[in-house]
């Protein structure tokens, strides 16, 4: 009800004014605080028709849709001279869709190894976390035979990082960095003092100890939640966007950012403003213990194959299924 609230003011009487209220929306809702908030974004749609051409493909996709709306509206009022402008700009358009479209490669993953689990929720009893470390440690230790530099496990199936688990992923890190490999675990941390959804890094990438890179945007109600000061995880909205892991750049995206612009977006201006050509590897993790009965997860999928896709990146995607 709210996002449809929100084009029922864009849709005003006036064309100009309803395109200045579909610009106005796209800009609000994927700019923080409702580009952490809200998704299911119409921008989704640029990955699949102008893929590979990153911000300037949103740019393209809004010039469509304004195309498409002037040509009716100009239909209506026998404004020729703006109907032949909004019939070239949108033949343009889709002529550009096709070419990008026929010749688009998505970028092969040759570094990462996605591990999928089936875990139920962290356990609460404390024999019980030790048993799932046991389980995630041993399937982290089986990986070790993939041929690949980088292991991806899911979000937060480590429960929250604690020094009594910490000694037995030191044993892990130093396996993987004896085989010049690099493993990747989620996890919660409280770097200061608030939960926040964190991605360990062990192995090879880190020498000697493990580094954290940590969510952006916190899921509404599930993480963030300011009215509980002791499970509420804040939106991290500045943290940088990117890393390099054995002089390749890699993005992390979390679970619940994998269906809002902000992270995506701000992760191209980020790598942009960085050095270097190479194509970055998303590394996205998921954890959907509680969607048995949900598409959450398929949906997930298809929002993050749409961002990659329009920024051109590979990815490699580790989730946890019910």
């Amino acid at each position: 009800a709210a996002v449809a609230l929100l084009w029922a003011l864009a849709w005003q009487a006036k064309p100009r004014w309803r395109i200045v209220g579909l610009v106005g929306i796209l800009v609000a809702t994927s700019l923080p605080p409702l580009g952490g908030f809200i998704y299911g974004s119409p921008l989704l749609s640029a990955g699949w028709i102008f893929p590979g051409t990153g911000l300037v493909g949103i740019v393209l996709l809004a010039m469509s849709w304004i195309s498409v709306f002037a040509f009716i509206e100009s239909k209506k009022h026998q404004a020729q001279i703006a109907k032949y402008i909004a019939t070239t700009s949108l033949l343009l358009c889709a002529g550009t869709s096709l070419v990008l479209n026929s010749q688009y490669e998505t970028p092969i993953n040759k570094s990462v190894h996605a591990v999928t689990t089936q875990f139920a929720r962290f356990p609460k009893p404390l024999e019980a976390q030790y048993e799932r470390h046991e389980q995630l440690i041993k399937t982290a230790k089986d990986a070790l035979k993939q041929p690949y530099p980088i292991l991806l496990m899911p979000e937060e199936v480590g429960g929250l990082w604690q020094p009594r688990f910490a000694w037995m992923w030191e044993e892990v890190g130093q396996a993987y960095a004896a085989q010049n490999k690099t493993l990747i675990v989620g996890f919660d941390t409280k770097p200061d003092g608030k939960f926040a959804n964190t991605a360990k890094i062990l192995g090879v990438a880190t020498k000697s100890k493990p580094v954290d890179i940590v969510a952006r945007v916190s899921a509404p109600i599930g993480a963030w939640r300011p009215w509980d000061e002791k499970l509420h995880a804040p939106a991290r909205w500045a943290i940088p966007a990117h890393t390099e892991l054995l002089n390749q750049p890699y993005i992390f995206i979390f679970c619940w950012e994998e269906l809002v612009p902000w992270p995506w977006l701000s992760s191209a201006v980020s790598l942009s403003q960085a050095t270097g050509k190479q194509v970055p590897t998303v590394l996205v993790m998921a954890n959907n213990w509680f969607g048995k009965d949900l598409a959450i997860n398929n949906a997930q999928k298809r929002s993050s194959q749409a961002w990659a896709r329009l920024l051109g990146w590979g990815s490699a995607r580790a989730a946890n299924l019910p």
